[in-house]
């Protein structure tokens, strides 16, 4: 996620990412909290997460997720401008487990069961052993979503599972979907070039929310048999029939974007009150593709927050199709195959010289 660069802001920003303290592997909708205040977030699929405007202080962040133990943080140090790291690694909880106690009587064959601590006492002629009972299976609670749509899935057969056996699909409905599909590139964050696909319910049946396992099928060259490979995971909100959705579908290594800082250019004179930098930026798109392709890049431009710093002189060519208040910009290009396009983006920042550029989050 981009966020926004305000300058002269009292806030800061927190990152990191979450990961399995046995597999490493990362951990995704873990719920991450600066404790004591209202700033949280959830991971992504690579067990990322961002909050941005935290005040300056010292806090305690905390990581939460369902079946696992609670994973915190303390002294962590948020400052005015800046981005602190914090990676949390969660462990899987303790299941709890109960004793049970079995009296066999080995001259009369009874069996009298009973839990500890209340236990009978063992008669002549008879053994004692206590044996561990199954553990108790942690369960999550049921996400709740009021919605004045329902479905009712029938499963064209029954499906039996044996006590331990591994969970099975039974497939409900298979249909195609219709959809608009671009490609999606935020160079200061990655250099990767995502695939965005803004699809339509075509369904008389809503779409549960859930998990979703995202395949992308491909026709290799010589017409061979499409093939179906795995690019990742998502998750599906409640979509009414006719709604629209928007989902990722991997990365397109046919398409390269990369951005670079050109210049940083000191204005102002020495030893003067006011500290002047001229930034100039450069993204450089390049398809390798067969096919014309639609690509949107995003980027942000500073915004000040106080009267003492100034952002002038901005110009962006070509020209951004979006741009929001609070600096995040957004091209939307046509590629052609083997087609280079550049945009540049020049600004000047202008600020007291007590200030310096890493306090204000800039380059330097």
């Amino acid at each position: 996620v981009l966020l926004a660069q305000y300058l002269g802001s009292t806030t800061g920003t927190l990152r990191g990412r979450v990961t399995d303290a046995i597999t490493g592997k990362p951990i995704r909708w873990a719920n991450v909290t600066i404790a004591g205040t209202g700033h949280s977030s959830v991971t992504d699929e690579s067990g990322a997460y961002v909050i941005g405007g935290v005040p300056d202080g010292t806090y305690r962040v905390v990581a939460i997720f369902p079946g696992y133990e609670t994973a915190e943080r303390r002294g962590v140090r948020i400052a005015t401008g800046k981005v602190a790291r914090v990676d949390l690694v969660i462990g899987e909880a303790l299941l709890a487990v109960e004793a049970t106690a079995i009296t066999r009587s080995s001259s009369r064959g009874t069996f009298n069961v009973d839990a500890p601590p209340s236990l009978p006492p063992a008669r002549a002629g008879s053994e004692t052993e206590v044996v561990e009972a199954p553990a108790l299976v942690p369960h999550l609670e049921a996400e709740i979503t009021e919605s004045a749509f329902a479905a009712n899935l029938v499963i064209p057969k029954p499906v039996d599972l044996e006590t331990g056996a591994e969970p099975k699909r039974s497939l409900v409905v298979r249909e195609k979907l219709p959809g608009r599909f671009v490609l999606e590139a935020v160079p200061r964050l990655s250099d990767h070039v995502f695939v965005k696909g803004t699809l339509t319910n075509s369904l008389d049946a809503p779409l549960l929310p859930g998990a979703v396992d995202v395949y992308v099928e491909s026709i290799p060259a010589g017409g061979a048999a499409a093939v179906s490979n795995f690019v990742g995971q998502d998750r599906l909100d409640g979509v009414a029939s006719g709604e629209e959705l928007t989902m990722h579908f991997g990365v397109d290594q046919n398409v390269k974007v990369e951005q670079e800082l050109v210049s940083k250019e000191v204005l102002s004179k020495r030893n003067s009150k006011r500290t002047k930098v001229r930034y100039r930026y450069a993204i450089v798109a390049e398809s390798f593709r067969r096919d014309p392709v639609e690509l949107w890049i995003v980027d942000r431009v500073p915004v000040s927050v106080m009267k003492d710093i100034r952002v002038q002189g901005l110009e962006m060519t070509p020209e951004p199709d979006e741009m929001a208040e609070d600096g995040l910009v957004t091209w939307k290009l046509m590629i052609e195959p083997g087609q280079r396009r550049e945009i540049s983006t020049e600004y000047v920042v202008v600020y007291p010289s007590e200030f310096s550029a890493g306090v204000l989050g800039l380059e330097e």
